[in-house]
C-alpha cells in the first residue's frame, strides 16, 4: 500500500518536472549573429527577472539560461529574485548597483523618463541589443520599446524580439 502511494505521488510529481528541450530557432540564429560581430556585443536581456517561464520549459519557471546560452555575447540579465505565491510578494533584493540601474529604467514612470534613462543606460554600459524574450506576454514593454528611435527592431517572432542600439 505504502509502494502505491509513494508511486503515484511520484507521478503526480514528475507531471511537473522539467524535461530536457530544445532552445527556440532564435536563440541559435542570434547566438550565430553575435558570434559574426568584430567585438562580442554587451546585450541587455529583458524581462528583467533572474527566474523566468519559458514556453518551451512548459511555462515552468527556471534560472534565466540566456547568460549560458549566448555564448557569443556579454548577456546583461536580472539578478533580482522576485518571488510571489499566495499573494505574498518578495521583491528584489539585488545590491548589484547595475541592476539597481536597470531597475530603475523599466520602472520610469513615463516613456520620455524611459527612453532617456535607457539611452543613457545602454550608452554607458556599452549594451549594442535588446533581447526580449515572449514579447507577446511583455506587451509593455514591447510598446516602449518600438517608440525609441535610438534603437531599431532587427527581428521579431513569438520568442525572441532584437532590437539594435545605434
Amino acid at each position: 500500500m505504502c509502494a502505491a502511494i509513494v508511486a503515484i505521488a511520484t507521478i503526480i510529481a514528475l507531471q511537473k518536472s522539467i524535461v530536457p528541450a530544445q532552445y527556440p530557432a532564435p536563440w541559435y540564429e542570434w547566438n550565430a549573429t553575435f558570434a559574426n560581430e568584430k567585438e562580442k556585443p554587451t546585450v541587455l536581456f529583458l524581462p528583467w527577472h533572474q527566474y523566468m517561464a519559458f514556453n518551451f520549459t512548459n511555462y515552468l519557471s527556471v534560472a534565466n539560461p540566456a547568460p549560458i546560452f549566448f555564448t557569443n555575447a556579454e548577456i546583461m540579465s536580472g539578478d533580482n529574485i522576485e518571488i510571489m505565491r499566495d499573494g505574498i510578494s518578495v521583491e528584489s533584493i539585488s545590491t548589484n548597483p547595475r541592476s539597481k540601474a536597470i531597475e530603475a529604467v523599466l520602472a520610469a514612470p513615463t516613456d520620455s523618463d524611459f527612453e532617456s534613462m535607457l539611452t543613457v543606460l545602454m550608452h554607458r554600459e556599452n549594451m549594442r541589443y535588446i533581447m526580449l524574450a515572449e514579447p507577446e506576454r511583455n506587451s509593455e514593454l514591447v510598446r516602449r520599446l518600438s517608440h525609441i528611435d535610438s534603437i531599431s527592431l532587427q527581428s521579431e517572432n513569438k520568442d525572441l524580439m532584437v532590437f539594435k542600439y545605434e
